[in-house]
């Protein structure tokens, strides 16, 4: 039988699979980890149930509408888990499949101006807990939103991103779910404030720093303060585990991207108004592979950008682009480096390797 502390620590996962199934940039290996954690306890499974049961009336609620599916994601959960031969269950495969295509309910955003409040009410056998309170904030593509957080703290969230905050009476914690964000932390050394993203935190008392997300790294850039960049077990979503590794001090004018896993992959000072350039319609970029720059412009771009060649994906990019003019910045890409693009009539831009002419002839 789960003890107390066990059934806390499996209702904070649970709630974040919630939301994280939600999420459109969920990777296989999560996918498949979603899987392996419900299969491996039935405690995992009715908390989880019992939690989806609660957002799924939520989402009922008159002010959200007019949103997208996710059904395509839980089809694509059932469909890789069960290809993958260390997943067991002791009902039949298809048991679990349906149960989540019945039970987990499709998840939608709203408009970066609206303010989800989440009460979650936790129904465990013999116990009524009522889970912290916290807020979802959202923005759709090519959209920027100042956010006044409640104890002072300005927050700008970038195009196309996601932040789930939550506050209580000794910490102040936001997930960076997608995107980038940039934070002005009002000073309280009683209350530090944390900024997650998977298994990375950001620990600070007071300071203006970045932070983005990306599809397989984080990077912390800070303007003014001090920030502690840490790795944990299980980053938290509603409160910061006794035990962490801290991987860097950070310090004005630095930036450190480092792996999900706490691996720094670069360690380098930059210009002291660098961090957060992208809130004055400025992306700037120094010695970063193509794929990310694609990854900023498709949070400005209408229309969808994507590489079509594997081999131009990790191409260095070094440059600084107007996030209004994302077009122009296709067309200077295109004279920089060895690739070529072609736009469909629908909006969508196509990159591939440029076939120079010499290659042509010998086809």
């Amino acid at each position: 039988m789960d003890s107390m502390d066990d059934l806390t620590r499996i209702k904070s996962q649970a709630q974040r699979w919630v939301v994280d199934l939600a999420d459109e940039d969920l990777t296989e290996a999560e996918e498949i980890q979603f899987r392996e954690w419900i299969n491996s306890s039935p405690s995992h499974e009715e908390i989880f149930l019992d939690s989806q049961a609660v957002w799924s009336n939520i989402g009922q609620m008159d002010h959200l509408v007019g949103l997208t599916s996710r059904n395509k994601l839980l089809n694509d959960i059932s469909k890789k888990a069960e290809s993958t031969n260390n997943i067991h269950t002791d009902e039949p495969e298809t048991s679990l499949s349906e149960l989540i295509h019945h039970k987990v309910k499709s998840w939608f955003w709203v408009p970066a101006s609206a303010i989800v409040l989440f009460a979650t009410l936790w129904f465990i056998p013999g116990t009524l807990e009522k889970a912290p309170e916290y807020r979802i904030y959202t923005t759709q593509k090519a959209e920027i939103n100042n956010i006044s957080l409640e104890d002072g703290t300005s927050l700008v969230l970038g195009a196309k991103s996601t932040v789930r905050v939550m506050f209580n009476d000794s910490q102040r914690n936001v997930e960076l779910m997608n995107g980038e964000a940039f934070f002005n932390v009002a000073k309280n050394p009683n209350r530090p404030f944390y900024v997650t993203a998977k298994d990375i935190a950001v620990r600070v008392l007071g300071t203006q720093f970045n932070v983005y997300k990306g599809r397989d790294k984080m990077r912390v850039s800070v303007k003014e303060g001090v920030v502690e960049l840490l790795t944990t077990e299980a980053a938290p979503t509603h409160s910061m585990p006794a035990e962490y590794n801290s991987v860097a001090t950070l310090t004005a004018g630095r930036q450190i991207t480092t792996s999900y896993e706490g691996k720094i992959l670069i360690d380098e000072q930059i210009e002291i108004d660098a961090p957060g350039a992208w809130r004055y319609g400025r992306l700037d970029y120094h010695e970063v592979p193509l794929r990310e720059v694609l990854e900023d412009a498709n949070r400005y771009y209408s229309g969808d950008i994507t590489i079509a060649d594997e081999s131009i994906a990790e191409l260095v990019v070094t440059a600084s682009f107007r996030s209004g003019r994302i077009d122009q910045m296709i067309d200077t890409l295109t004279l920089a480096l060895p690739i070529e693009a072609t736009r469909t009539p629908y909006g969508s831009i196509i990159l591939k390797k440029r076939v120079l002419e010499k290659e042509a002839s010998s086809q």
